[in-house]
């Protein structure tokens, strides 16, 4: 696995678990034009963490509740009363999940512009 090295605006270098590098190697780092901070990237981190639960709880919701629902519908030899359906459909609106986090959010040309930065600076 590779590490990753971003600095914090107070100068420090710390890598991808916030272990700080010695300030004599630290200092020896050359950053890009377009690094992005420390702060930036354990934002896109956290972010990244939110959504990959967000995901899992819609696969979920997908798999026990839809699945569930749409297998006693069309494969069961006994057919869905009027009152199973109601259950079915207060089961699906109590059970969903919120929609994602991230569905809030819109793409700014910031965030865009970020997408380009490096992760991997020189050091001399």
């Amino acid at each position: 696995m590779v590490e990753r090295f971003v600095h914090i605006e107070d100068g420090r270098v710390v890598d991808e678990n916030s272990t700080a590098l010695p300030p004599e190697i630290a200092a020896r780092i050359i950053w890009p034009p377009n690094a992005s901070s420390a702060e930036d990237f354990f934002q896109a981190k956290a972010d990244r963490d939110r959504l990959q639960d967000d995901l899992a709880a819609w696969r979920t919701f997908r798999t026990d509740v839809l699945g569930d629902t749409h297998d006693r519908h069309d494969y069961s030899d006994d057919p869905m009363t009027k009152d199973d359906m109601r259950d079915a459909l207060d089961r699906i609106e109590t059970a969903r999940p919120e929609m994602p986090r991230t569905c809030e959010l819109a793409v700014t040309s910031e965030v865009q512009t970020k997408s380009g930065q490096q992760a991997f600076p020189t050091v001399n």
